[in-house]
C-alpha cells in the first residue's frame, strides 16, 4: 500500500509527494517528524517530599523534515518542478499537509518555515521543512452528531397500497434530551454546536451531563434562526445566522458559560432551553484528532 502525502497551499495548488510522484519520496523513510512530537510536563516540587508532583502536560508546535529527489533528468523539466515547489511552498503563506494510505487519511494545518532547498545532481534532491503551531493530525472529515432525533412512523398496508388514516404521521420527535458523543480521537477536542429553532425558542443550551459544564446563550431565537458556538482553541465564537445574514452574539454567552470540549472516549451532552425547548433541534460537529498517522 503506497504511503502519499499532499500539501495544499492558501490557493488550492497541491503537490503530491510520493514514489509515484514528480517530486519523488518514500514516505516511511524520507519524512521525519510525522509521528513523534515533543511534550513539556509541569511539575512542582515540595520541601521535604520526595519527588514532584504533575501539574500539567502540553504538546509542543510539530516539525516535519521531508526529503526526495525530482523525478526528472532534463534541466528544463528540472526548472519546471523546482518551480512548481517553489510557488507551492512560499513561506509567505499557510497551507494543509494531508497523508493518505489506503482508506487512512489525516490532515494538519502548517506553513514552510523557508523555501525548498535543493541539491544538485543527475536526480536533484530537495529538501522541505514544516512547521505545525497545532502539533495534532485531524481527519479529513467531520463528524456529525444530532443531538434530537426523529423516529419514522409513515406505515403502508401490505395488501391495499397506501392507505392514511385521520391520525397520519409521518413521524415523532425523540424525547431523550441526551446524547452520547464519542471521541475516538488521541486528545480532547473542540466542537461545534449548531442550535436550530422551528419555532420561538429563549436562551437555549447545551450541557455535559457528567461535568454539569454548559454553555448557555441569553437570547430569542425565531423559526429558522440558527446559532453556531464553536469551542476549539483558537476557533471561540457564537454567530446567529438569520436570514442568510451572519451576525457575532458573543457578548449574548452567559457569564458562566464554558467552552465544552470533547473528552477523549464517550461525552453524554443534554440540550434544554428556557422555553420553546420542543422547537429546539441541536447538531454536535467535530473532528478527531491524533498525535501521529
Amino acid at each position: 500500500m503506497i504511503e502519499r502525502l499532499y500539501y495544499t497551499n492558501a490557493q488550492g495548488q497541491t503537490i503530491e509527494l510520493s514514489v509515484q510522484s514528480d517530486f519523488h519520496v518514500n514516505v516511511s523513510r524520507d519524512v521525519e517528524g510525522m509521528n513523534d512530537v515533543n511534550c513539556k510536563v509541569n511539575t512542582a516540587t515540595t520541601m521535604g517530599r520526595d519527588g514532584e508532583r504533575f501539574l500539567s502536560s502540553t504538546m509542543e508546535a510539530r516539525d516535519i523534515e521531508i526529503t526526495g529527489h525530482l523525478r526528472a533528468t532534463a534541466l528544463a523539466r528540472q526548472m519546471e518542478l523546482r518551480r512548481q515547489l517553489n510557488h507551492a511552498l512560499s513561506p509567505k503563506g499557510r497551507g494543509t499537509l494531508t497523508y493518505v494510505c489506503g482508506e487512512l487519511k489525516r490532515q494538519i494545518d502548517c506553513y514552510a518555515e523557508k523555501s525548498p532547498s535543493y541539491t544538485p545532481g543527475r536526480w536533484p534532491r530537495f529538501m522541505i521543512q514544516l512547521r505545525c503551531p497545532s502539533p495534532f493530525w485531524r481527519e479529513t472529515h467531520e463528524r456529525e452528531v444530532p443531538v434530537v432525533t426523529w423516529t419514522g412512523s409513515m406505515e403502508f398496508d401490505e395488501d391495499s397500497g397506501l392507505e392514511l388514516g385521520g391520525t397520519w404521521e409521518i413521524g415523532a420527535r425523540s424525547a431523550e434530551r441526551i446524547v452520547t458523543v464519542e471521541n475516538t480521537g488521541d486528545v480532547p477536542g473542540g466542537m461545534a454546536v449548531v442550535f436550530i429553532a422551528q419555532g420561538a425558542v429563549v436562551n437555549p443550551y447545551l450541557t455535559n451531563a457528567q461535568t454539569q459544564e454548559t454553555i448557555r446563550l441569553k437570547t430569542s431565537m425565531q423559526a429558522g434562526d440558527q446559532i453556531v458556538v464553536t469551542t476549539g482553541y483558537g476557533q471561540k465564537e457564537a454567530v446567529l445566522v438569520r436570514a442568510c445574514v451572519r451576525t457575532s452574539i458573543f457578548r449574548l454567552l452567559a457569564a458562566e458559560s464554558v467552552f465544552l470540549q470533547l473528552e477523549t472516549g464517550e461525552n453524554l451532552l443534554a440540550f434544554g432551553a428556557q422555553s420553546g425547548e420542543d422547537n429546539l433541534n441541536v447538531t454536535v460537529r467535530h473532528t478527531n484528532e491524533y498525535v501521529g498517522v
